[in-house]
């Protein structure tokens, strides 16, 4: 009897060695509540996000309810994308932890060091969250982990989604224009103006080919729904706008005027600069062909000066 007692003695202190152990390993370990939140901040209180990678940091602001690359130079961002993001930081779900040593964190990337995205979200001064992000383990997943603790789960969000990259965040609409918003193009000596009536017509002109409402549309279309996907801040705006490679201007229907220069920089890339906005905004070279190819068919061909043609509203 005294033979069995004495191993079995000894094997209940190996478990209870070991119990403490693992505790003092994790002590900001927490038990697993299903269908609680990971960290409980109101999406509508922040005002800052930061989001650092190895190679970059990005910074946003929310300045009068809109969302910005930084206060100095208040170029926007999608702010729906960004109230859409917060929304999914904020509704992630504690699940069960996939590790909690130091190890299991560096080796999934998610440690204070070692990490693929840092995100940091304040609101009033006040931080909200404080998250490391690392390895997928699957499409639309990643591992992360609440800073200061030693639990890291699963969430459902994909790597892209925390890009600290610009374009990834820019208002990639920033040049877009409701085409009945358009009352008049001018470029160079020839004016397509439109009517009461919602028809247009060239008033100045130097020949007398027909009018095609068809091209008209297309004309607008391409004039309207400029796409950006990036943005320039640098000394050699001036130099860019007097080397222009295509001009026009635009007056709306409210009466304001809208001057618009575009530059070739880069093989599949051009600059646009319009008068209302203090940097240059990058488009891909594909608009802008399509665009001047628009352009060419209205311009490269016009009707007698004067002579109309109804066309129909650009959404």
């Amino acid at each position: 009897m005294q033979r069995l007692i004495l191993p079995a003695v000894i094997l209940l202190l190996i478990q209870i060695g070991f119990i403490i152990s693992v505790a003092s390993q994790n002590k900001e370990f927490e038990p697993y509540t299903p269908n609680t939140k990971l960290v409980n901040i109101d999406p509508s209180a922040a005002d800052t996000i930061q989001i650092s990678s190895e190679d970059s940091t990005l910074n946003l602001t929310e300045i009068d309810g809109t969302w910005v690359l930084s206060e100095e130079n208040k170029i926007p961002v999608n702010s729906q994308q960004v109230e859409s993001f917060l929304d999914t930081i904020a509704g992630i779900k504690r699940t069960l932890a996939v590790g909690t040593t130091e190890n299991a964190a560096k080796r999934l990337k998610v440690s204070d060091d070692n990490y693929n995205y840092h995100l940091i979200i304040k609101g009033g001064g006040i931080q909200l969250a404080d998250l490391y992000f690392g390895t997928s383990p699957g499409f639309k997943q990643i591992h992360l982990r609440v800073a200061g603790t030693n639990e890291i789960i699963t969430a459902g969000l994909a790597s892209h989604e925390l890009s600290p990259e610009v374009e990834q965040w820019i208002d990639k609409d920033q040049l877009k224009l409701a085409g009945d918003a358009i009352q008049r193009i001018e470029i160079d000596d020839d004016v397509l103006e439109k009517n009461d009536d919602s028809s247009w017509k060239l008033v100045q002109a130097d020949n007398s080919s027909e009018l095609n409402k068809d091209k008209i549309d297309a004309l607008l279309d391409k004039v309207a729904g400029l796409s950006v996907n990036g943005f320039v801040v640098d000394d050699e705006k001036q130099s860019l706008i007097d080397k222009a490679d295509l001009t026009y201007s635009i007056t709306l229907t409210e009466g304001k005027k809208l001057d618009l220069k575009f530059k070739q920089r880069g093989e599949n890339e051009f600059v646009v600069y319009r008068s209302d906005i203090d940097y240059g905004l990058k488009v891909s070279k594909w608009q802008i062909d399509e665009l001047q190819k628009a352009i060419d068919e209205i311009f490269g061909a016009s009707p007698k000066q004067g002579e109309s043609i109804e066309s129909s509203t650009v959404q």
